[in-house]
């Protein structure tokens, strides 16, 4: 089964996403901020780490960031309501981190499962510096 590692400060926003993933047949972890976010990943992988960009302790960047050196395969998703930032601006700097995809936040149930097939059937390309 497809395992989905769900990061935001957010409990509300965790447990509605964490209710629409299982009943479309996901496994879903939970994780409030970033340093629990890299604990529970280094402990149980998933195939899809979606990561809000303005939590306490590390941001969505620093997760991603991360994850990404210790995990090279992994993949990410970012979501914002823009915090005191263009949300714009700030999910473009998480792709520029990694991300495979973004939704700004409030978002639909149908953009967050088009993002997230999106992300989860994109060919991942690693590229390492010279």
């Amino acid at each position: 089964m497809t395992r989905i590692l769900v990061v935001d400060d957010d409990a509300d926003l965790r447990r509605v996403l964490g209710r629409f993933l299982r009943g479309a047949g996901y496994v879903v972890g939970e994780a409030t901020n970033g340093r629990e976010a890299i604990t529970a990943y280094r402990s149980e992988p998933a195939d899809l780490v979606i990561t809000d960009m303005y939590m306490p302790d590390s941001d969505g960047v620093d997760v991603i960031m991360r994850l990404r050196s210790e995990f090279p395969t992994a993949r990410f998703m970012a979501i914002s309501g823009g915090g005191f930032a263009d949300p714009t601006h700030t999910l473009e700097t998480a792709r520029g981190a990694g991300a495979l995809g973004t939704l700004s936040k409030p978002f639909t149930r149908a953009s967050l499962f088009r993002v997230l097939s999106d992300c989860l059937d994109s060919q991942l390309v690693v590229t390492h510096g010279d």
